[in-house]
């Protein structure tokens, strides 16, 4: 009879094939990691954005109305720099 261990606590994931090191699955971590993907994801879309309304961006300065794209980009990155700690 085979027995198993259960720990609801910590989950130890399978063995990385290149460096032979185990990954803690916890639900904490892998919660973290879809933040992190979350915002960056976020992140590269607002920057996408940014390219694209670019020259709607450049006719609304001419008239005195300036797109706050460049705060939703630096917002963003320092999210994910903060996600990444």
């Amino acid at each position: 009879m085979i027995r198993h261990e259960r720990s609801d606590t910590h989950q130890q994931g399978p063995e990385c094939l290149y460096t032979g090191s185990t990954h803690d699955w916890t639900e904490a971590t892998m919660a973290a990691r879809l933040y992190t993907a979350a915002v960056f994801a976020l992140y590269q879309l607002t920057l996408l954005a940014g390219i694209v309304l670019l020259p709607v961006a450049m006719v609304t300065e001419r008239f005195g109305f300036r797109l706050p794209v460049d705060r939703a980009v630096n917002g963003l990155n320092e999210a994910y720099d903060q996600s990444r700690e």
